[in-house]
């Protein structure tokens, strides 16, 4: 951002916008006040982010700090599992308490599939094991439809066709802030 940029937006930046119930309600009536606002938007989300980040980094160093104390506890239920009368089934040891089970699920083996790999050879050698999920193409079957009335018909047949109605979307009002040279958030 250029000298005159920074001195243009800081031009009455420091004053936060006025409440609205003061005596002259603030209005947005030339191109430096509505700069103005834009700016105060740009800092807004800045901030937001910044916070968002802080937040993030927080949350991760305290679930990796709660995921090594549950290890540890882990590691000190194991023993006792099996220093008790548990039930023992095909896949898994169990032992009930008042405030959860105890699982040691046993060792066993897993089929891992790669479906990129796999399905040429399906394709070509077991066809029935293929997996076809049908859709509408709503890009085309849309070209083709008559509005009436609040019902769709087809233009080729006449035919009304179900499952079709319109929604009206209000209004929305967004800024869209362009990137600064330089890359700078103010």
């Amino acid at each position: 951002m250029t000298e005159a940029e920074k001195d243009f937006y800081q031009e009455d930046m420091d004053e936060e916008v006025p409440e609205a119930d003061t005596v002259e309600e603030f209005v947005v009536d030339t191109d430096q006040k509505a700069e103005w606002c834009l700016h105060k938007i740009r800092e807004a989300q800045a901030e937001t982010e910044r916070w968002k980040r802080f937040y993030a980094e927080r949350a991760k160093a305290i679930e990796e700090s709660n995921m090594f104390r549950i290890a540890r506890l882990k590691q000190k239920l194991l023993p006792y599992l099996m220093s008790v009368p548990r039930k023992d089934t095909k896949t898994q040891q169990k032992y009930s308490l008042l405030s959860g089970d105890l699982i040691l699920k046993k060792e066993h083996t897993r089929i891992d599939h790669d479906d990129e790999a796999l399905l040429p050879w399906v394709k070509q050698n077991a066809y029935e094991f293929v997996r076809v999920k049908e859709s509408v193409d709503w890009r085309s079957l849309k070209d083709h439809l008559i509005e009436n009335g609040g019902e769709y018909f087809l233009d080729v047949t006449g035919e009304k066709v179900p499952g079709v109605t319109d929604t009206l979307v209000p209004a929305e009002f967004d800024v869209r802030l362009k990137d600064l040279p330089g890359g700078g958030a103010t």
